[in-house]
């Protein structure tokens, strides 16, 4: 018996692999600390590319579970309720201070939401999203505040997101109702937006969700995507033979998500876009070319987002054109912001300037506290408050003071 006893302690480690040790073991083992990139800053949520264009993180999904997760090796069966995640968004305006005290109404324009002293339901979203073998998909519901008094926003309960995607050996195709990829502004998640808010390229060049396809190829952080969609109908139909033809260029590195401003990794990481579109509608057509750029590295991230487009009457006795005469539309933006810790203070500026109406400026200053984390790093929770300072050609008195508060599963 002893004998037995002492050649068991003596045999080596991968002797005893496999052996169930049924006693308390000690309280000596040490966790190791991870490497400084794979802190809060460091946990990639999107792969370092996202934005609704087929790309995910490897091994995992969205939920960036790892090898482990959900249907993965060591974790639940691969089937697929195992990848299926909810989606759900609330995000809330308080508007705290208002210049403008007109008891009748405030004035109209470019980035103004016309909001007077009080609460704002600024978007709602409620849905389910799914990925599994290269395959995903989306179908989620909800509302939208409009932007401002130009915008066609109606605030009613509508399908946001409706696609099906497949993604190949580095190519890939979607069809349904999504972002259509022009604007980086306006291709980075609602959810994903520091003052939740866009800036006027993303709102009034940018095309908007609609229904259509797309394909796209990438290799070597390079990636080009083509699309087709409405031109102005809804996801049943269309209301017109016209349509928008688009085409973008992409490169991005390093390991942070370049569609979004906060987290990501402390090493330099960059994305580049370059794109155009062309849009024939019932009684305008447009054209469009934009180009955009995000930087990250050690919490800082700058992004630079322009756009020009040309849009021209055409066929006015079938519908009110939404121009009278050739009208050039440029602008600008651009947002810097730091994560300290929990808190990211930012900046955005957004410049617009539209030939018949008018040039505008709207300049949001504020900070951002990130709570309620996951064990991936991602924030269900956001409160910011900052002050809207903009400047129109008329002067009119309408800065703010905002509060905004976001919650998500």
């Amino acid at each position: 018996m002893l004998l037995a006893l002492a050649a068991l302690a003596l045999a080596p480690s991968s002797a005893l692999a496999g052996t169930e040790i049924v006693e308390d073991a000690p309280d000596t083992v040490v966790e190791e600390p991870p490497p400084a990139d794979m802190e809060r800053s460091g946990k990639k949520r999107g792969g370092g590319r996202r934005g609704g264009q087929g790309e995910r993180p490897p091994e995992g999904g969205p939920h960036g579970e790892g090898r482990h997760g959900p249907g993965g090796e060591g974790g639940r069966p691969d089937h697929l309720w195992a990848h299926i995640r909810p989606v759900g968004l609330a995000q809330v305006w308080v508007t705290a201070w208002d210049m403008d005290e007109d008891a009748v109404a405030d004035a109209s324009g470019y980035g103004d939401p016309e909001d007077d002293v009080g609460f704002k339901l600024k978007r709602f979203r409620l849905g389910l999203a799914g990925e599994e073998k290269g395959l995903d998909w989306a179908l989620v519901v909800g509302l939208t505040a409009p932007y401002d008094g130009f915008d066609e926003e109606d605030g009613s309960i509508e399908i946001v997101d409706a696609h099906v995607g497949y993604r190949w050996k580095g190519l890939g195709v979607k069809v349904g109702r999504d972002e259509v990829p022009f604007s980086r502004d306006r291709m980075i998640s609602s959810g994903e937006q520091t003052f939740t808010e866009r800036g006027m390229i993303a709102e009034h060049i940018a095309p908007g969700r609609d229904l259509g396809a797309s394909v796209w190829g990438e290799r070597w952080g390079a990636k080009v995507t083509l699309g087709v969609f409405n031109s102005g109908g809804d996801i049943f139909g269309d209301d017109n033979l016209g349509k928008t033809f688009l085409g973008r260029v992409e490169y991005s590195r390093g390991d942070a998500d370049v569609y979004e401003t906060w987290g990501g990794s402390r090493k330099l990481s960059y994305g580049l876009g370059v794109g155009g579109f062309m849009t024939d509608d019932v009684s305008t057509a447009t054209q469009a070319v934009g180009a955009d750029l995000i930087l990250r590295v050690a919490g800082l991230t700058v992004l630079v987002d322009a756009a020009l487009a040309d849009v021209s009457p055409t066929n006015s006795d079938l519908a009110v054109p939404g121009v009278w005469a050739q009208t050039t539309r440029r602008g600008l933006t651009g947002q810097i912001g730091y994560g300290l810790g929990a808190f990211e203070p930012a900046v955005k500026v957004s410049l617009y300037e539209d030939s018949s109406v008018g040039g505008y400026t709207t300049l949001l200053g504020g900070v951002v506290w990130h709570g309620g984390m996951d064990d991936r790093g991602r924030d269900r929770v956001r409160i910011g408050a900052g002050y809207v300072l903009r400047m129109e050609e008329s002067a009119i008195a309408n800065d703010s003071v905002r509060l905004w508060a976001q919650v998500r599963p």
